[in-house]
């Protein structure tokens, strides 16, 4: 479906963000750069967790393979001899406990194993050269705070693991047992400045790379691409990368609010590409129900015109986000919606029924009276769509094409960057048969998509890619109650959980 022609902004140590630990390897000709992908935006806009690990070759600094974890890093170490980097990870949950992982990633085979049975906050990881690597030592947090009292945040223990060969090592391996020692101080040893410092030794020219949240085609052929909140980037396909010359396109400066309107008491301002108004959502009137609304360009205060209601009150609590959006040239807007459950009216079985949490509604309504057209579930969170007259794409995992009158899902593709699976962040069209895929990994890539009739679904999925399911034409629970005209016509798809691509 998609084929990357040329990848953007992949300056040295780009896809790891701004580092908080690097650890070298002259053993094995690697770095390994422990870092977070986002900090200003990402919180807000996306539920993937922003905590790698990268690890990369000495020689070029080319990334060699990329980690994601659940928790922040603290420490990695490579063994002196094995293909094989720990890695300690964890935080404090602002109330009680210490949660975490340590992790064994295997980086001949690219297979991590998360080895504690239980969730503990390991702060830092060193194996012991002298004995060939067989004792790895630990820093671990106390299971909660009143285990040490206020010292906890900074006294842990001193855990000693052995093994005659670490490479066995299962998942959910190591007790509790193993992991009580002395008590030792085991404040957090992270360093952002070392950090910094270290990779602008090995690349004078480094400069931190947030993730990419907007791209556009300029005029002339030129990429606009904004990481992280940060100033604009004018990328050219003649001489790479250089700094802004001229006035940043509409879109980039800001497409909630395109003729700079605050929004109006209540409400909240709603990103929609290719926007001719200034969109907002919120609750309007006294029944509790959020709606979108556009903001009155003739009234002298910042005034709300609803325009279709998203949930009415009995479901409002259940939304989360009213997140990527597109207008469709005055004529529709197609918007992704985030809520903790699917509702019991929606059939989905499998993966998207087990992760209710992280459902999310993909929408096409009519404008100005918001009549649905139809509805797509996906089994995780919408990062970016744009959509033309005839697709709409998705980025979620994979690469999604739908179609855009029907919904009817026209194509699937993983995305991937340089050798590397890759997050699209910012997605937009640049011409027939272009299309600009900003990455949480701080890229731009530029890519060739086929037209329609060629459209295909990728029929070997990664094994952490979504699974595509039709299920039955049946309203989600939050829009009954509606008007009859709201009510849902034309296609419902399902896009969720993981394994293989299948249609039923």
């Amino acid at each position: 479906m998609v084929t990357v022609r040329r990848v953007f902004a992949t300056g040295p140590f780009a896809e790891t963000g701004r580092p908080v630990t690097v650890e070298e390897s002259e053993h094995h000709g690697l770095v390994a750069v422990a870092g977070r992908q986002g900090w200003r935006e990402w919180d807000g806009r996306t539920r993937l967790s922003p905590h790698v690990v990268g690890l990369y070759d000495r020689r070029d600094l080319t990334c060699r393979l990329l980690l994601r974890s659940r928790f922040p890093v603290h420490a990695v170490d490579f063994h002196p001899l094995l293909p094989l980097l720990a890695v300690g990870t964890g935080r404090y949950d602002g109330g009680f406990f210490y949660y975490g992982q340590l992790l064994l990633w295997h980086f001949g085979s690219g297979r991590a194993v998360s080895a504690l049975a239980d969730s503990r906050e390991i702060r830092s990881v060193r194996w012991r050269r002298w004995r060939e690597g067989r004792v790895l030592d630990l820093a671990v947090a106390p299971v909660h705070e009143d285990e040490l009292g206020r010292e906890s945040h900074t006294v842990g223990y001193d855990a000693m693991l052995e093994r005659d060969d670490w490479l066995s090592v299962r998942d959910g391996e190591i007790s509790w047992q193993e992991l009580d020692g002395p008590c030792r101080e085991s404040d957090d040893p992270r360093d952002e400045t070392l950090a910094r410092e270290h990779l602008e030794g090995l690349s004078p020219g480094w400069r931190e790379v947030g993730a990419v949240w907007r791209v556009e085609s300029l005029a002339d052929g030129a990429i606009a691409a904004s990481s992280e909140g940060g100033p604009v980037t004018v990328l050219s396909s003649m001489d790479g990368e250089r700094p802004v010359e001229r006035p940043e396109s509409r879109s980039l400066r800001d497409s909630a609010a395109p003729d700079r309107r605050e929004p109006p008491r209540g409400f909240t301002a709603l990103p929609v590409r290719r926007a001719s108004s200034s969109y907002v959502n919120g609750v309007s009137g006294d029944d509790g129900a959020r709606w979108v609304a556009v903001v009155d360009p003739d009234s002298a205060e910042p005034t709300a015109l609803p325009l279709f209601p998203v949930a009415p009150s009995e479901e409002a609590a259940d939304l989360t986000e009213i997140g990527a959006a597109v207008e469709l040239d005055g004529v529709a807007l197609i918007f992704a919606t985030s809520w903790l459950r699917t509702g019991p009216e929606l059939d989905v079985d499998g993966p998207a029924a087990d992760a209710r949490h992280a459902a999310t509604l993909v929408t096409r309504r009519r404008l100005p009276d918001g009549e649905a057209g139809w509805q797509f579930v996906v089994g995780a969170q919408v990062l970016a769509i744009e959509a033309d007259a005839a697709i709409v794409y998705l980025s979620s995992g994979l690469l999604v094409a739908l179609d855009a009158m029907t919904g009817e899902v026209l194509g699937t593709h993983p995305l991937v960057v340089a050798g590397l699976p890759a997050t699209g962040s910012a997605l937009a069209l640049a011409g027939t048969g272009r299309l600009l895929v900003g990455t949480t990994e701080g890229q731009v890539a530029d890519c060739a998509v086929p037209a329609r009739g060629e459209l295909t679904a990728y029929r070997s999925a990664p094994a952490e890619g979504p699974v595509f399911r039709v299920v039955p034409r049946k309203p989600p629970q939050y829009l009954r109650g509606l008007r009859a005209g709201a009510m849902l016509g034309g296609a419902t798809g399902s896009l969720g959980g993981t394994g293989r691509l299948r249609h039923r």
